[in-house]
Formats: structure tokens, C-alpha cells, sequence
């Protein structure tokens, strides 16, 4: 990927395609550093270029420590201290006058200088460290804006169909997709707080003291609250007004009395300015795992730590016994367990549920490039329904031996395509050649494109797809000796290990299985993409 304009390391290149190029970079970490740069820059505390790169890495790792009972905790503690005291010698100069220039206009204080300037109720300057706190926490949640920059742009290469109206200057799209990414990506996983008094919230008592949590991802996530939660729908914001106590990803509340972080406004407002930049901006994409593990949100011990003495109650509200045992913050007597999908990875919570439609032809199918994805949707949380002409069994090989037999759950002729979220398409020489002959299961295939559901082919399946007419303008590949066939029927073929296409998954061989179903899972969870029905239009 190419640097961004302006960047703090490099010239202030352009994206590709504009001008020079520049080294590869990890947008996470730039998206730090263009941040600490800019916010300190406005609160007018002085960093040198040079330096940009350490305290951006000590600001983040401040937020990537938030109460997680591991080395990331020390290490963001060890982060804070360098931080404070860094603060703490800006805050003793300016009072000193020796602070730099806010370069406001006349009459303007920088935040360095107001808080620096600022007495308590009796009069009296903040101790240094206090007042260095105070400036902290103004820079630290700044930067923790570069986890969504980079949940963005994540988002922005999943489903580009959402680039161009962002590119092109709607700011209500750029605002209802700022806080889709907000509500859809898991930035943090609670809020905690204690009880001030007793009370019942469902049915659930609460005793005054009781130390409570505020599922974030799990409010955001309840299907209650949010038709097709695990979809990424912009168009959920459009004209709406957001409801303060359904969207919770960054605290719940009033920002004077709660939880709910008092920058959030300034979130979204830069959010929706580097949303835009990476909507226009483009890059090369490296091959890599794009899956986001729930477990690496800034805290996992709610995920891993889950008292056994109580069933689950609410899906909300949740006290962790052993959770705050593990993290130091005491051994209350009262507690409820977590409910929540909490899953090792977003990606798999999504496909919770979700029937997957396997198509084969009665005979000939590969056993393993059936099997295994088949047992990836299952460990996934899918519901994988095999699919044939017959509707009886399936006889699969491997390569030119009979293989297993495997019982067939329907036929196609009775299966209603509108019963399944995706659909997996095996391979094997035969199995394809077999199926194309079969009016039914052509049209099975074709109704996944025209309602826009994802599509995992691999090997010499994508022969079924030129059958059905959906390959045309498409990018795909394949076993090699198809690519002649995919280019007279309209497709680009390109020799990749996997290649996604806007829902469309495909793969050469069996080597290339664990990227197969890996990305077959991804675009499962993903739900629906309006590029599948282009190539049906």
C-alpha cells in the first residue's frame, strides 16, 4: 500500500496510480503516527518527527493494555508511565515559560496551555503529573480512533461497492458508513462500573456495590436491536437518528454522567475524514489473514474466564468473579456469567446458524475438496446440507478411485435456494461436467447470484458457473485447463491460491484448501454483495 500524503515518514507521496511509489506499509501503525502527529499538533504539545514513531507505539500500546490480565496490561502500564513523565516535563516548561508557540491565533491557548494554566477549586495549580494526566487523556483516545481507521478500510476492501459514494463527497453516506464500521467492528469488549445502590434491571437483581460490565460488541450485535446484525449495512444509518442507547462502541450513557466517551463526536467526525481518503486511495493488497479474532479485542478475559456456579442471565449487564479475581480489582460475593456470542474469531460468530448449501453431482466428486469445507462450515457454526441431482447419495473419489459414500440430505429439483445463506461448489473432473448437464442444479446456482449470496468454487467447479451464465466480467481462477473456457465466457482468470470477486470464492486445487476455506467462511459471514448479481444483470 502506498503511504498517504502528508505522512510523517516518506516525502508525502501519492497513492498509486497518482504519482511516485513508496515501501509497503502496515496501515495500522501509520494511521497512528499521521494521528498522534496531528492531535499533538492541535493540543499543542511539541513532538519532533523523529519521534513521532515511539510515542505513537506508546499510545497505542496504552489502549491495547485496557484491562487485559496479560503482558499487553504491563506493557501498556510501562507505556503510560514513559508518557506521564514525557507530559509532565511539557507541562513544568510552559508554566515556566519555556513551552513552545501554540501557533493559535493571538489570544488562543493551546490544551497545553489551558491545562497547564488550570487551578482547582481552591486555587491551585494541578501537580504537574496530574495535569499531564489530564492532556493524556485527551491524546490517548485520539489515536485510539487508528483501530477504526483500520476496521474502515477493512471494510472499504470487502465491500468496495461503498467506495464510490464516499469518494465522491455524500457526506450522509460517509456518516451513516462511520458508524455502521462503529456498531459492526469490535473496538472494545466492556465498560465497567459499580452499582451505587440496589436494584433489579430485568428481573435480575443488582446489590449496591456490585461491580457491573457493559457488553459493548454484544449490544451492538442484538438482533433486536439491529435486523441482520452480522450484515454490513451502511444503509441502517441513512436518515436515522442514532439512538444513544442502542449504539454503544465507546460506552453506554450520557458523556457528563456515564460511560460513554466524551470524544466520540471527534471520532467520527475524523473517521469520516481518513474514510474518505481510503475510499479514493489505491493500493496493493498483500496476501494475508483479514479475519479479526474476537479474542484479540483489547480485553479477552471475558472471553476465557466464565464462573460456573450460575447460568447465564443477561446478555448486558455481567459481573466476571473470576475475570476481576484475575485482573486485581477484587473478589466481590455477587455476580451473573457473560452471554454474549463471544467466538474465537468475528468472522465464525457471523456464520452462527447460517444453512450452507453443498451442490455435487452424484458421482465424481473430490472427496476432499467436499469434505473439507464441509467441516469448516460446521466448525464455523454452519449448517452444511448436501445437495445433489438424485437426492440419495453421493459416491465421491479421489482423483480416479472410488472413494466414501456419502448420504445426500436433498435434491436439488425440491431445494429452494431462498433456504440457504451460501454455497459451496467442490470439485472433481467429473462432478462439474456432470452437473452443468443437469437444468436443475444450473439454476440453483444461478438463483445464489441473482440474490446476491456468496459463492465458494474450487477446482474444476467453476465449469458449473460458465453453465449458469454468472461468470461474465468476473475475476476468478481455477484448475488451470478451465482458464481458456472462463475467458471465452466473459471471466478474467488469474493463477491464485484463492481469489474473492465481491462474494465470489474461488481456488485451483486441493493445496490451496485452508485459503479456500478460509475465505469461504469470511464471505459466508459477510452475507449478501450486490457485485454477485452483477454478472447476472
Amino acid at each position: 500500500m502506498s503511504r498517504w500524503p502528508g505522512s510523517p515518514h516518506g516525502s508525502g507521496t501519492t497513492p498509486r496510480g497518482v504519482g511516485a511509489r513508496e515501501p509497503s506499509i502496515v496501515l495500522f501503525d501509520e494511521a497512528a503516527r499521521v494521528i498522534t502527529k496531528a492531535v499533538c499538533e492541535w493540543a499543542g504539545v511539541p513532538l519532533d518527527a523523529e519521534d513521532v514513531p515511539k510515542r505513537a507505539q506508546q499510545l497505542v500500546a496504552t489502549v491495547d493494555g485496557f484491562a487485559t490480565p496479560s503482558l499487553r496490561h504491563w506493557r501498556a502500564r510501562l507505556a503510560r508511565n514513559r508518557l506521564e513523565r514525557w507530559l509532565t516535563r511539557h507541562i513544568v516548561a510552559t508554566r515556566n515559560g519555556a513551552g513552545p508557540a501554540s501557533g493559535l491565533a493571538p489570544g488562543s491557548e493551546s490544551i497545553l496551555e489551558v491545562v497547564a494554566h488550570h487551578r482547582d477549586a481552591d486555587g491551585e495549580l494541578l501537580e504537574p503529573r496530574i495535569a499531564a494526566v489530564e492532556v493524556l487523556n485527551i491524546i490517548r483516545p485520539t489515536v485510539a480512533i487508528a483501530w477504526f481507521v483500520t476496521f474502515a478500510a477493512h471494510a472499504l476492501h470487502h465491500w468496495p461497492e461503498h467506495r464510490e459514494r464516499i469518494r465522491e463527497g455524500d457526506d450522509d453516506y460517509a456518516e451513516a458508513f462511520t458508524q455502521e464500521v462503529r456498531r459492526f467492528y469490535p473496538f472494545a469488549p466492556f465498560v465497567g462500573g459499580q452499582a451505587p445502590h440496589t436494584q433489579v434491571w430485568r428481573g435480575q437483581e443488582i446489590p449496591k456495590g456490585a461491580m457491573v460490565l457493559l457488553d459493548l460488541y454484544g449490544q451492538n450485535h442484538d438482533p433486536a436491536l439491529w435486523p441482520e446484525p452480522y450484515t454490513f449495512s451502511p444503509a441502517r444509518f441513512l436518515h436515522r437518528q442514532v439512538d444513544p442507547d442502542h449504539l454503544v462502541p465507546q460506552g453506554g450513557g450520557d458523556p457528563a454522567a456515564g460511560h460513554r466517551c466524551p470524544g466520540e463526536l471527534v471520532t467520527v467526525e475524523v473517521l469520516k475524514t481518513l474514510a474518505a481518503k481510503l475510499a479514493a486511495m489505491e493500493y496493493d493488497l498483500p496476501a494475508q489473514d483479514l479475519r479479526i479474532p474476537l479474542a484479540r479485542i483489547r480485553n479477552s478475559a471475558a472471553q476465557r474466564l466464565r464462573p460456573g456456579e450460575r447460568p447465564p442471565t443477561c446478555p448486558l449487564i455481567v459481573h466476571l468473579l473470576a475475570c476481576f479475581r484475575y485482573i486485581g480489582l477484587g473478589n466481590p460475593t455477587w455476580y451473573t456469567q457473560i452471554q454474549t456470542q463471544r467466538r474465537d474469531d468475528i468472522m465464525a460468530a457471523q456464520i452462527q446458524g447460517k444453512k450452507i448449501a453443498f451442490l455435487t453431482a452424484d458421482e465424481g466428486v473430490e472427496q476432499i475438496e467436499f469434505t473439507r469445507p464441509w467441516e469448516a462450515v460446521e466448525q464455523a457454526g454452519g449448517q452444511p446440507e448436501l445437495i445433489t441431482p438424485g437426492g440419495e447419495k453421493v459416491q465421491a473419489f479421489n482423483h480416479l478411485d472410488k472413494a466414501d459414500i456419502f448420504p445426500a440430505d436433498k435434491k436439488v429439483a425440491d431445494a429452494n435456494p431462498a433456504d440457504y445463506d451460501g454455497l459451496v461448489l467442490p470439485g472433481g473432473v467429473a462432478n462439474p461436467d456432470r452437473l452443468r448437464m443437469d437444468a436443475s442444479a444450473v439454476r440453483f446456482i444461478r438463483a445464489f447470484f441473482e440474490a446476491g449470496k456468496p459463492v465458494a468454487a474450487i477446482c474444476h467447479a467453476p465449469w458449473t458457473l460458465i453453465e449458469a451464465d454468472v461468470v461474465r466480467g468476473r475475476t476468478l481462477t481455477s484448475w488451470p485447463s478451465l482458464q481458456t473456457d472462463l475467458r471465452n465466457a466473459g471471466a478474467t482468470w488469474v493463477d491464485e491460491q484463492v481469489h474473492v470477486d465481491s462474494g465470489l470464492v474461488t481456488s485451483r486445487k486441493p493445496d490451496d484448501l485452508d485459503a479456500f476455506c478460509a475465505k469461504a467462511i469470511e464471505e459466508f459471514a459477510e452475507g449478501r454483495h450486490e457485485g454477485q448479481q452483477a454478472s447476472v444483470s
